[in-house]
């Protein structure tokens, strides 16, 4: 008896808990919002009235995301089992259907990148064809790190693992651009709809908003290697989901640590590594993993700064697939010198309240495995962390990244009603970031938020599984993923 009342007065203390950040978090935002909402009385002959117009849509369009679902009290959502296939197959139809209909009519086609609210790039695939432009110029002998290197307008940002992919036969070369470019939208397909596989209810339908959606499409349609990053962090997933042995993570941590390579951020999926440490010596991985990480930024610091120094500048006050803690902050009022405190206050907090809705959430004891939707959802929310909040500027597609919480926003009727609330929000915040392009504050803030917050829960439930691990009661967790 005793025990059930501890245990009932830790949840309803950990509900408190959730309500309490929960608050917080729309207090900061709303300070952050009036902010940008003032720079109109500040500005009022230049771009305040405008920027303030969209401050005050972003607190409108929040403030009902956190209020709807206090409406619901039924959220028992079923989805059939073809639903993945829905979800990849409409993915691939939207991006294939926009390649075809530029070739053939590029009036047409571009008419259709304007309905969907996608900024159509100067040439199919151009992310991909500059990417490839570089590995050649590499491949005939250029430096393309160098400005006035004599191949490239400008020098290369990315790191210098892009280079190697010059060492392929040939493949890898600007003219095989509309080949892997194809393959990109059939391979992103292929891994979204995993990722619908892996989700439930409610959650599962907001994929379809998310293939469809102009962050996931602007990424298909420039074939920007954010989709390979995003290809590599389900493959990982997958890969040691499948076959739980050292064979399959060494792999995982290869494909990651390359990807590092080519866009530094991407070293931040390490974290899908760290349930190897439930195998006989699987510490041998991540030390691998950790050496090989070091060496490479100590050998290629200064292209790190070049790319770092690259977001620093860009504050972009064309509200159009931008997002960004730069760009945000700088729709603030001059006088306003607290943007990033307030940006990294939102994170945090964000973050508390997704631990503490985790605790409210997940009260039995941990499974043998880690769940696939924990790995998942910290990859995600970790890449667009890194990219939009930490490096401070971002174009839309990194939006894109928040397919990857989706399974982990699963919602029980039977969980306390704080937790179904809190968990009804992330959903509406992460539909926001599918289908908002025009707006910089509201899609960053949503984004930011509903990242922070499923990255916390996530690591709740991490946190336990790894103290299970090492309990003296639970000598032999096995490494992997489950559900």
């Amino acid at each position: 008896m005793s025990a059930s009342v501890t245990s009932g007065s830790r949840s309803a203390r950990d509900e408190r808990w959730v309500a309490g950040l929960a608050l917080i978090t729309v207090a900061v935002i709303s300070i952050f919002t009036i902010g940008v909402g003032s720079r109109a009385s500040e500005d009022p002959a230049g771009p305040g009235p405008v920027i303030a117009s969209l401050g005050m849509t972003a607190a409108v369009i929040l403030a009902m995301a956190f209020v709807i679902p206090t409406a619901f009290t039924w959220v028992d959502v079923r989805v059939t089992r073809g639903w993945p296939y829905i979800v990849g197959g409409v993915s691939a139809l939207i991006g294939l259907m926009g390649w075809l209909l530029v070739v053939v009519s590029p009036a047409t086609g571009a008419a259709f990148y304007r309905a969907i609210r996608l900024p159509q790039g100067v040439v199919q695939f151009w992310d991909l064809r500059l990417t490839l432009e570089t590995v050649d110029c590499a491949r005939w002998g250029f430096n393309v790190f160098e400005t006035n290197n004599g191949c490239l307008a400008d020098p290369s940002i990315y790191g210098p693992g892009i280079t190697w992919w010059r060492f392929t036969f040939g493949l890898l070369t600007e003219s095989n651009t509309t080949v892997w470019g194809l393959l990109v939208i059939v391979g992103a397909s292929i891994a979204l709809a995993w990722v619908a596989k892996q989700s439930f209810g409610l959650a599962a339908v907001v994929l379809l908003a998310a293939a469809v959606g102009a962050p996931w499409q602007l990424l298909l349609e420039r074939a920007n290697v954010d989709a390979v990053v995003l290809m590599i962090a389900v493959f990982a997933v997958w890969l040691t989901r499948r076959w739980n042995s050292y064979w399959a993570w060494s792999i995982a941590a290869l494909a990651i640590w390359l990807a590092g390579t080519w866009k530094y951020y991407p070293f931040v999926l390490a974290v899908l590594l760290l349930p190897v440490v439930g195998l006989r010596r699987g510490w041998i991985v991540l030390a691998g993993f950790a050496a090989a990480t070091v060496a490479f930024f100590v050998l290629t610091w200064d292209n790190v700064l070049l790319s770092l120094a690259a977001s620093s500048g860009m504050a972009e006050l064309g509200d159009f697939v931008v997002l960004g803690r730069i760009p945000v902050v700088a729709r603030l009022p001059e006088t306003w010198s607290t943007g990033d405190v307030l940006l990294v206050a939102i994170c945090l907090v964000a973050i508390a309240w997704g631990w503490f809705l985790g605790r409210t959430k997940y009260l039995n004891a941990p499974s043998q495995r880690v769940p696939v939707w924990v790995l998942l959802a910290l990859a995600g929310g970790l890449l667009y962390l890194s990219s939009v909040a930490l490096t401070g500027f971002a174009y839309g597609y990194k939006a894109a990244f928040l397919v990857l919480l989706v399974p982990g926003l699963r919602v029980r009727n039977h969980w306390p009603r704080i937790a179904v609330w809190s968990t009804l929000v992330a959903i509406a915040l992460v539909l926001i970031s599918f289908v908002v392009v025009w707006n910089t504050v509201l899609a960053t803030l949503a984004g930011v938020v509903v990242a922070s917050l499923v990255v916390g829960q996530a690591t709740y439930v991490l946190f336990r599984w790894c103290r299970a691990l090492l309990s003296p009661e639970n000598p032999s967790i096995p490494a992997g993923q489950s559900q």
